[in-house]
């Protein structure tokens, strides 16, 4: 049995040939070559680089289709060899299974000889003319006869085993060599693969620089995502910080690893971080934070708790120690509920803020109702909250949503009082005391920026009027905004917002008893809270009547959701000597060109010169909140 193999022509491989500059992928190095200096793999292609890389595509292309071919080849060639080392292996298999069937009759003939040798070491006794002797004379022929056919037969099977031996050893080199041959087809079948691999990889490469986003700066990508985080924030603040975070910088990361490599290079989406309202928290909750801490290079962190009901899990990780360690006394901002941080157990609320001794520029507190769940609304009558002393210093803005901001009371003695350094005060949906607000800006003598909206004041124990030169923009209820002159006198006010809210009069204005500050300082007037405000097109012409004569050196008005008609009609007529007016801004109105032309001609023939017209839209989730548009 006779098996041969050669390695034919078609089973040939040059591997140097793949591995030469032209068939090798250009590798990412050689294509930063391709472009300027300081090539960033963000930056948008020229339309020179853009036609070299699809050249360098449609040739990888086609190398990418010659390899498939050969790899096909090679895998025929590879079956063929497997195949003749499966038939040389059997051949071994079988040659040694004769080899032992003859080696067995070779020890039977062994036993049998030596058995005949000793039978015929027993001579024959007696007469020659004896009958028996002549019988046993007879047996011997016979045994001797058989001594040479068990020779015979013994030399056979030497002869046998012996050409059996040299078949196997002949079949254990060629199996062995076709194995070689084996091994290096697959190796070359494995290099090719991978080079294809490697082929395929460097396109996608060049197909990603080439794509449709990379169109897009990647510093717009940027601003979107980070429009994206504001939008999240900001629904997730109108749900009262109830539920799920929406942990934005995550969800876009998960998009694509460009997307992914885009946003874990912006810090700035990851500095809101949720923490549960809770005095303890689990370990997830615990390394999702330091994850976003992870990211956030040297920028601090906005921190802000939320509630989010838990039925089951193990919570370890107590939040106080932890956040100390996590983050220091350092924070860009804290937005928190003034409530305790357990139902059964937990710090209460100042004494975690005395614990964790935060210091931050930014502060915002919200209210929590005694008798209900988790929300955010209005609380009882005169609720407040006094800012820690320690935190004095550092605070540029606080924030009372749901109740009234309040400094310490009793305060030390002046030499001993930190410096304070307020500059915002925003209080929301509450009712504000006189005394707490004159206590304000009778000691924080640097605040600019005053925003108080759906506030009720309370004006009970109110001292005398305070003058506070330091406020350059105000926010507040057109009904509240003739109380809150009789406590603060406010000369350098150039931006007002005024909201008005469904208990306008009209008349408080128009009475000068009641309003005899007429400001020539305000510069930038906004009027919103029209849809909140249920009236006919003659009472939307008396309010605005009523309020503009107050500011007469205003240049620039923004309204609000307003019904457009009755506003342009006041604004160009004599009643209304708004002469300054540059720049008249419309968000979320109504406007037709008719309209239009009709109050500028109208507004040009009273002034003699043009206003520009600006006509916006805003989303509602943004209209609540002023600070983030």
């Amino acid at each position: 049995m006779t098996l041969h193999s050669t390695i034919l022509s078609d089973e040939e491989i040059d591997l140097h040939a793949y591995q030469s500059p032209v068939h090798t992928p250009i590798s990412k190095a050689m294509i930063h070559d391709l472009f300027a200096q300081n090539w960033s793999p963000n930056r948008i292609p020229t339309d020179e680089e853009r036609v070299i890389l699809w050249r360098l595509i449609e040739d990888d292309t086609q190398s990418i289709a010659r390899m498939n071919k050969e790899l096909e080849r090679l895998a025929r060639c590879v079956e063929r060899r497997a195949a003749a080392v499966e038939n040389y292996s059997r051949a071994e298999a079988i040659a040694r299974e004769l080899r032992k069937t003859i080696l067995s009759k070779y020890s039977s003939l062994t036993l049998v000889q030596d058995r005949l040798i000793a039978i015929d070491r027993t001579a024959p006794s007696g007469s020659s003319k004896d009958e028996s002797y002549d019988a046993c004379l007879k047996i011997m022929k016979t045994l001797e006869i058989s001594k040479k056919e068990c020779d015979s037969q013994l030399l056979a099977c030497t002869s046998e085993v012996d050409v059996l031996n040299a078949q196997i050893e002949g079949y254990c080199v060629e199996r062995e060599t076709q194995r070689r041959h084996l091994d290096t087809l697959e190796e070359s079948a494995r290099a090719l693969s991978g080079w294809i691999t490697l082929r395929e990889e460097d396109i996608a490469f060049k197909k990603d620089i080439l794509s449709v986003r990379r169109l897009v700066p990647v510093e717009i990508w940027g601003e979107i995502f980070r429009l994206r985080l504001v939008e999240d924030q900001v629904r997730f603040r109108l749900s009262q910080r109830t539920g799920i975070p929406p942990f934005t910088p995550l969800t876009l990361s998960a998009v694509c690893r460009y997307w992914r490599a885009i946003v874990a290079q912006y810090p700035v989406l990851w500095q809101n971080i949720a923490v549960p309202h809770h005095d303890k928290i689990m370990e997830s909750q615990r390394d999702r934070i330091l994850y976003y801490r992870d990211h956030l290079g040297y920028l601090l962190p906005k921190v802000y708790t939320y509630h989010h009901d838990i039925v089951s899990g193990v919570f370890p990780i107590p939040l106080l120690p932890f956040l100390k360690n996590a983050f220091g006394p350092k924070y860009a901002s804290l937005e928190i509920t003034n409530y305790t941080f357990s139902l059964l157990r937990g710090p209460e609320f100042p004494n975690f803020l005395d614990k964790l001794q935060i210091q931050t520029t930014h502060l915002t507190i919200h209210s929590k109702k005694t008798a209900g769940l988790w929300r955010f609304g209005r609380t009882s009558f005169g609720k407040r909250f006094e800012i820690p002393l320690h935190m004095l210093s550092e605070l540029r803005e606080v924030k009372g949503m749901g109740l009234g901001i309040a400094l310490p009371s009793p305060l030390p003695p002046i030499y001993a009082q930190p410096t304070i350094n307020l500059s915002t005060i925003a209080v929301k949906d509450t009712v504000w005391k006189a005394t707490d607000i004159q206590a304000c800006f009778a000691v924080a003598k640097g605040i600019e920026r005053l925003e108080m909206t759906a506030v009720t004041i309370d004006p009970r124990n109110a001292s005398q009027r305070i003058n506070v030169p330091s406020i350059l923009f105000l926010k507040c209820d057109m009904k509240e905004y003739p109380t809150l002159q009789t406590l603060i006198d406010t000369p350098n006010v150039a931006t007002l917002e005024l909201v008005l809210g469904n208990t306008f009069e009209p008349l408080n204005w128009l009475d000068e008893n009641k309003m005899r500050l007429v400001s020539k300082n305000v510069k930038s007037l906004t009027l919103e809270g029209w849809d909140l405000f249920k009236a006919s097109l003659d009472e939307d012409a008396k309010i605005l009547e009523a309020i503009l004569p107050k500011f007469p050196e205003v240049s620039t008005l923004t309204l609000v959701q307003p019904r457009i008609g009755a506003c342009l009609d006041v604004l160009a007529t004599y009643s209304t000597p708004l002469s300054e007016l540059k720049t008249l801004h419309l968000i979320n109105c109504n406007m037709n060109d008719l309209l239009l032309l009709s109050f500028r001609s109208r507004y040009n023939f009273l002034h003699k010169r043009h206003v520009e017209v600006i006509v916006t839209s805003r989303p509602p989730y943004l209209l609540s909140d002023s600070s983030l548009c």
